[in-house]
């Protein structure tokens, strides 16, 4: 499919690719018979700087404009005891939740590390992961082998993908923020996935939360209202981007962001 006029996208790193459609359009996935077009996470750099990370909408509908934050760590889903011990060279590693089971592939292109013991502070990309039941456990596999060995005493911290099951950033955020959506994109089901481009870097509309956005202290963190941001003289908490204009908007208008999330 042609790109459309005025948005070429750089295609000379390795680590950037096309969109398969507009940045404008979302996809629709059916679980059973489908995959998405892209891997989750996947970058798309436009030649003004813009930057898009292809992410899949958590199970609320999201309103264009809207700050967006990653879903919320399962609490059960770090600290794991390794109780099956994984050598070098091994690309797999055993996790046994306690309370929350981990579902097959909720950790695909997500990351895992070892957070006490033998390994400390090695941390991989995983693959792909087992359905791992409270009482059996399951593997997560990894793109690249152990350089250090677990142990008995080791423990194992998996976190998904930040641009998987995104979700609006609410007004107490309970994550980091990891984009803002272009567009309005409906919510993920049990069976259908809704993937889209979430705007990371460069000039963008973002909800405004405050009455009143000043150019004279044009820093911009999250807000307190649910999917907006507010400007701050001094450093927020955390940091989003940049007021692009002096325009005073109302609160839930929109308002001009050289948003600063990732390259």
């Amino acid at each position: 499919m042609a790109t459309p006029k005025g948005y070429v996208v750089r295609t000379a790193a390795r680590d950037e690719v096309i969109p398969l459609h507009s940045i404008y359009e979302y996809d629709t996935v059916t679980i059973a018979s489908q995959l998405p077009k892209h891997q989750l996470g996947d970058k798309c750099r436009m030649s003004d700087g813009r930057v898009y990370h292809y992410s899949r909408n958590g199970g609320v509908a999201l309103t264009a404009a809207n700050l967006l934050q990653n879903a919320v760590t399962v609490a059960d889903h770090w600290n794991m005891v390794a109780t099956v011990i994984s050598a070098i060279g091994d690309t797999k590693i055993f996790l046994l939740p306690t309370t929350a089971v981990i579902a097959k592939d909720y950790y695909t292109n997500g990351y895992l590390w070892v957070n006490e013991g033998a390994g400390l502070g090695m941390c991989y990309k995983i693959k792909k992961n087992d359905l791992c039941a409270l009482v059996t456990g399951g593997y997560a596999y990894l793109y690249d082998p152990l350089v250090v060995a677990t142990a008995a005493a080791s423990n194992i911290t998996v976190v998904a993908n930040p641009w998987q099951g995104v979700i609006q950033c609410p007004a107490v955020p309970t994550g980091i923020p990891v984009g803002v959506a272009p567009i309005a994109v409906p919510a993920s089901t049990a069976l259908i996935h809704y993937y889209f481009w979430a705007q990371t870097w460069g000039p963008c509309a973002i909800t405004n939360a405050a009455a009143v956005q000043v150019i004279g202290t044009p820093r911009m963190t999250q807000g307190t209202t649910a999917g907006g941001v507010i400007v701050a003289a001094v450093h927020g908490i955390p940091e989003v981007g940049w007021l692009l204009n002096g325009l005073q908007v109302a609160a839930s208008e929109a308002v001009g962001c050289f948003l600063r999330i990732s390259q």
